[in-house]
């Protein structure tokens, strides 16, 4: 089952964007949807990025903040509200009928939030960091918009008839129109200013979401 959202605007919806590293639907012959998703995978720089989040999280009081938030109940009560809303399910819907399911999309990012200790060793000489989660996701993108992964996207294009039928699926009005009206329900609006509390900012989140896929370069 797939865990995966392609947005075509910058969205508020940002837990999309944590869905890029999950299982994803196979195709009934030759190499499926999640072969393909899991070779774009290889190309994330995710040894740097898990390295950057510790180095954040050790220094920076706000990071970890932001961080024990998303380790806490609130969060996970405003999920739920998120998952109940209307719009966003009938979003969600028009997602599985391209083949992707959206029922474990805080998965990758709790492999990041549920990180005890650091999994290297870092030299003291090294600058702390600060700026809290906005700035740990600018770094982010940075590292991923470095890498190859926009010349990964356009040889999957190439190469592969269904990763295409995937990208046509969400660049389609149709899509864009019910992601426009998930992000304006009304009910969305305040679980966005929740997330906003604790320096969420959505337009980064999407950029970051964007630099996941090498799409950068897309939209």
């Amino acid at each position: 089952q797939s865990n995966f959202a392609f947005a075509t605007m910058k969205s508020p919806i940002f837990l999309l964007v944590f869905a890029f590293l999950l299982k994803y639907a196979p195709s009934t012959n030759g190499q499926s949807l999640q072969d393909d998703l899991n070779d774009l995978q290889q190309h994330v720089p995710m040894a740097q990025i898990q390295e950057l989040f510790v180095r954040y999280l050790m220094a920076d009081p706000e990071f970890r903040q932001t961080v024990q938030y998303f380790r806490g109940p609130e969060f996970a009560n405003m999920w739920n509200r998120f998952m109940e809303v209307p719009k966003v399910r009938e979003l969600f819907t028009y997602m599985a009928s391209a083949g992707l399911m959206v029922n474990e999309a805080l998965e990758m990012f709790a492999g990041f939030t549920g990180m005890e200790k650091p999994r290297t060793k870092f030299r003291r000489s090294i600058a702390p960091k600060s700026g809290g989660f906005r700035a740990f996701i600018a770094e982010v993108v940075e590292l991923c918009s470095s890498s190859d992964l926009g010349s990964a996207h356009e040889a999957k294009k190439a190469s592969s008839s269904q990763y295409r039928a995937m990208v046509s699926k969400f660049e389609a009005p149709e899509f864009k129109r019910l992601l426009a009206e998930a992000s304006d329900d009304p009910q969305v609006k305040p679980l966005q200013d929740e997330l906003s509390s604790y320096g969420i900012d959505f337009d980064v989140l999407f950029e970051l979401w964007k630099s996941f896929f090498g799409w950068s370069s897309i939209f």
